[in-house]
C-alpha cells in the first residue's frame, strides 16, 4: 500500500501540468508583451488580471501597482472614457491601503499625483489634487526612509544611481 501511494504521488508530480502550480510572474509578463505586440488589449487584461490576483496574494506591491497601472492602460486603449473611474478605483484602493499599509499607500499617493499632474482634464483642481496627494505621500519620511526600493519591484527599477541615494522610497518618491 504504501509503495502505491509513493507511485501515485510520483505520477501526480511527473504528469500534472505545471499551470496548476501557478504562472511565474516572468511567464505572465512575457504574455502580456505578446499581447501588447499583437494589439490584443483584452488578452493583455486577462493575463494582467491574473498578476494582479498572484500579486494580490502573495503581497507582492511592485507586481501589483505595475500590473494595475498597465491594466488602467489597457483600458483607456479599448475606451477612453474609462481613464475617470479607473482613477477613482485607484483613488479607493489608495484610501485603503493607507490603513493597513503606509509604504504602499505612499507610493499609490505618490502615482495619483503623477496622474494629476499629467492628466488635467480629470479635475478642475488637477493641479492642486496633484499637489495633495505628492505632500500626502511625503508626509512621513522616516517610514519612507526605512523601506527600500527592492519591496516594489518590478514597478521600481534599479539604476545607476539608485545607491547614490540610499535605495530607499523617501528618495524615490521625493524625486518625483
Amino acid at each position: 500500500m504504501k509503495n502505491y501511494c509513493l507511485r501515485l504521488l510520483l505520477f501526480l508530480i511527473v504528469f500534472m501540468p505545471f499551470n496548476l502550480f501557478g504562472q511565474s510572474y516572468d511567464s505572465l509578463w512575457k504574455q502580456v508583451s505578446e499581447a501588447e505586440k499583437q494589439d490584443l488589449p483584452q488578452t493583455q487584461m486577462t493575463v494582467l488580471e491574473k498578476i494582479i490576483d498572484k500579486a494580490g496574494k502573495e503581497k507582492n506591491y511592485g507586481q501589483l501597482i505595475k500590473a494595475r497601472l498597465k491594466h488602467c492602460q489597457a483600458m483607456v486603449e479599448i475606451s477612453p472614457d474609462s481613464l475617470q473611474p479607473a482613477v477613482e478605483r485607484l483613488k479607493q484602493q489608495t484610501s485603503a491601503a493607507e490603513e493597513s499599509d503606509p509604504a504602499l499607500a505612499a507610493v499609490l499617493n505618490n502615482i495619483m499625483g503623477s496622474i494629476y499632474k499629467y492628466n488635467p482634464r480629470l479635475a478642475d483642481d488637477s493641479e492642486e489634487q496633484s499637489k495633495d496627494y505628492y505632500r500626502k505621500s511625503l508626509a512621513d519620511p522616516s517610514m519612507l526612509a526605512s523601506h527600500r526600493t527592492s519591496e516594489f519591484e518590478p514597478l521600481v527599477k534599479k539604476e545607476d544611481d539608485s545607491e547614490i541615494f540610499n535605495n530607499d522610497l523617501l528618495h524615490l518618491l521625493a524625486f518625483e
